[in-house]
């Protein structure tokens, strides 16, 4: 799997991106064209694995820190209409670096026979992706905020630019 760098794709605040993946029909009727007619949903979510190591003698400084982590993701079928979804995010512990860490989120998505149609592909290729990174994000906030150290908070970004 080919990681890509993350510090240069950054959005502007007022970019949104609003998905709706809730199976009732009133809120069915938020969404519009070929893809709503797609029966897609999360059926869940988790961290498969999660790799910290924190540098005890990283020396404080008020200078910023520029990070440069990595992010990938990977589509594997589960059968016809459901695939298992997960993105990677890396980045090495290096002396410039005060921390190292490794995430792997992965989510269950289901839409019916994805794979034959083009908004199927293109649910799971960016919209489960825009799905599960939220959860990414919080999940280094979390880890980084236990470890006393300032909170790092990966930046809102724009996937569909990292995944062409």
């Amino acid at each position: 799997m080919l990681l890509k760098n993350i510090d240069t794709y950054y959005c502007d605040s007022e970019q949104k991106i609003e998905t709706n993946f809730n199976n009732n029909k009133k809120n069915k009727k938020l969404l519009k064209g070929p893809i709503a007619m797609l029966n897609m949903k999360m059926n869940r979510y988790w961290i498969e694995n999660i790799e910290y190591s924190l540098d005890p003698y990283f020396l404080k400084t008020n200078e910023k820190i520029n990070l440069s982590p990595k992010i990938g993701r990977q589509i594997e079928d589960i059968d016809s209409n459901r695939a298992l979804v997960k993105i990677v995010f890396e980045l090495k512990k290096e002396a410039d670096n005060p921390f190292g860490i490794n995430i792997v989120i992965c989510g269950e998505f289901e839409c019916p026979n994805w794979r034959e149609s083009s908004d199927g592909i293109y649910f799971m290729n960016k919209t489960a992706i825009q799905t599960l990174f939220p959860y990414l994000r919080q999940a280094v906030s979390t880890i980084t905020g236990l470890s006393n150290i300032p909170q790092y908070c990966l930046p809102i970004i724009n996937v569909n630019e990292i995944f062409d």
